[in-house]
């Protein structure tokens, strides 16, 4: 990442909900955050994962708090 580029944010698709991120680093630290981690069910690449069926306003809050602005679509 350049020195003047913003910070990579999760982007965060709704009915599946589905996490992307632009860096796998950042996408292994969200499933290891014991807030984040359980909400996800499955990891689909090194920086995608979706998340348990009903959890996406809770894994969107739980970005948030985190310090995460997570583009929302859908």
């Amino acid at each position: 990442m350049k020195p003047d580029s913003p910070a990579p944010q999760p982007i965060l698709h709704r009915n599946l909900t589905v996490l992307v991120t632009d860096d796998p680093m950042l996408f292994a630290e969200l499933k290891a955050d014991p807030k984040i981690g359980p909400l996800l069910r499955a990891q689909l690449a090194p920086e995608v994962g979706v998340a348990l069926p009903g959890s996406s306003e809770a894994l969107a809050r739980q970005l948030v708090k985190s310090g995460h602005l997570p583009k929302v679509i859908g």
